[in-house]
C-alpha cells in the first residue's frame, strides 16, 4: 500500500469558542477522488482551507506527501 498523498490527524479548528471541526482525521490516497458535501456552515470550506494550508488547525496535523504543512511554509 502506498503512503497517503494527504493526511489529517485529529484536526480541530474554531473561529471563536464554538468548534467548526472537532478531531477530524482522513487519508487521501494518490489517484482518489474525494467529495465534500454538507449544509451551509458545516465546515466544508474550512476543511479545504486547512488541507490547502491557508489555515492552521488549533490541534492535530495536516500533511502532504509525508510532510507536515506547518513546516512547509
Amino acid at each position: 500500500m502506498t503512503a497517503p498523498l494527504v493526511t489529517m490527524k485529529n484536526v480541530s479548528f474554531a473561529y471563536t469558542e464554538e468548534p467548526v471541526l472537532d478531531h477530524v482525521s482522513l487519508d487521501i490516497q494518490p489517484g482518489e477522488f474525494v467529495g465534500v458535501i454538507g449544509p451551509n456552515g458545516s465546515g466544508k470550506t474550512t476543511l479545504l482551507k486547512l488541507l490547502g494550508g491557508l489555515l492552521q488547525g488549533d490541534s492535530g496535523s495536516v500533511g502532504f506527501r509525508d510532510q507536515d504543512l506547518a513546516h512547509m511554509k
